[in-house]
């Protein structure tokens, strides 16, 4: 199935400090995600270093019928957290 990167909101929030382990590995060679990583850094959002490695996600969002996969990982650098989703997640505040 095709993605389009464009449609991507790469969230910036407080550090998220526990419960990784709990949280799915991403496939660090999967398409979609090397081209959400690549996009965080490219907008200067991200400074390209992991505390913790992308994981995959699946949130509820209101008037979708499935849940939604998104990435999360830390920066190592200051331990900002990054969610990365192709539907809009206004309670994360400012993409």
């Amino acid at each position: 199935m095709a993605f389009d990167i464009a449609q991507y909101r790469i969230y910036a929030i407080n550090p998220i400090d526990h419960d990784w382990d709990r949280m799915t590995a991403a496939d660090e060679h999967d398409p979609e995600l090397l081209a959400v990583l690549e996009k965080a850094k490219k907008t200067g959002v991200w400074e390209g270093d992991f505390q913790h490695r992308p994981r995959t996600i699946l949130i509820p969002v209101l008037g979708y019928p499935n849940l939604i996969s998104a990435f999360i990982w830390k920066q190592d650098n200051n331990g900002t957290t990054f969610i990365a989703s192709p539907v809009e997640l206004p309670w994360l505040g400012e993409e």
